[in-house]
């Protein structure tokens, strides 16, 4: 499954190249799997719609539109594709929205692990994913997060509900780097005191 980096690579990559454009019409498949909101009120939703910004939050891409905004989880298998509209649809292709480019874009997700959704929006209100952004959350929050969670730290990094978008792999490399088993209970962490300043080394002085 996609973790955070590759999640805001295909977020970075899909705004390029086509945010500023406007969705022309939607087709959606109809596997209803994939489908957090009706396909019917979505494709009706992003219809004239225009793309102000697409962007990473957790592991959901997230496109503002006009007036709503519309995620993109890409489960397992789930790809974004910018493609003309020339070119063959591939199989398991369960959205495409065309752009007044003449350009579409696709999600293509085999096994169908993936979500689409939307969230209407008004004034501040926007999504903010289940659980605290990693990259943005202060040493002080990531240590509140864990206070007394009994349950073992790696279950902690990985429950999207506390802290969004890390995975298996980064969770397992972050608690290699920091020297902590991965079956330490969350609450019974401390922080550990910092090594006293090491003093520069002095020469001893010359003897005559």
């Amino acid at each position: 499954m996609p973790e955070l980096p590759e999640v805001e690579t295909v977020a970075t990559g899909v705004h390029e190249r086509i945010h500023g454009e406007r969705i022309q019409s939607v087709w959606l498949s109809r596997y209803k799997e994939p489908f957090k909101t009706p396909p019917a009120e979505m494709a009706e939703a992003l219809t004239g719609q225009r793309i102000e910004r697409v962007h990473r939050v957790g592991k959901h891409i997230v496109f503002d539109l006009t007036n709503t905004q519309w995620t993109v989880h890409l489960g397992m298998t789930g790809r974004l594709l910018v493609s003309s509209s020339a070119v063959p649809v591939p199989p398991h292709t369960h959205a495409i929205l065309s752009l007044d480019s003449g350009r579409e874009l696709r999600f293509v997700d085999a096994r169908r692990f993936g979500r689409l959704a939307l969230h209407p929006v008004s004034g501040a209100q926007a999504f903010r994913g289940p659980g605290h952004e990693p990259l943005t959350i202060s040493a002080t929050g990531f240590r509140i997060l864990f206070r007394n969670r009994k349950l073992s730290i790696k279950a902690a990094l990985l429950n999207q509900t506390l802290l969004h978008g890390v995975g298996n792999i980064y969770a397992d490399e972050s608690l290699f780097h920091a020297g902590i088993r991965p079956t330490r209970m969350a609450g019974r962490l401390t922080r550990e005191p910092r090594p006293p300043p090491r003093r520069p080394a002095v020469d001893p002085p010359e003897s005559h």
